[in-house]
């Protein structure tokens, strides 16, 4: 994972998600569909959002990538993240 934050939730969530396309060939989310209708992003909403975006691959593989993505959320962002939250920091 890069280093790199963005200014806004919105662009740091981008950054995040091309680390993991990147990283893991995970290239279908976009920042702005994950947090269209949330007030506060958790670490499992968003690695379910990952997952529908790359077409949610069959079971035995979402057991491998969810506990990972919800890992890497919470190492850069807490267990959950609201913009309010973002901004504060």
């Amino acid at each position: 994972m890069s280093g790199r934050r963005g200014e806004t939730l919105g662009e740091d969530l981008q950054i995040f998600l091309g680390d993991l396309c990147k990283g893991g060939g995970f290239c279908s989310a976009l920042a702005a569909d994950i947090i269209r209708d949330c007030e506060t992003l958790t670490a499992e909403a968003f690695a379910t959002a990952v997952l529908v975006a790359e077409g949610w691959p069959e079971p035995e593989r979402e057991y491998h990538w969810k506990p990972q993505f919800m890992k890497l959320f919470i190492e850069r962002y807490g267990h959950a993240v609201s913009v309010a939250d973002f901004n504060r920091v």
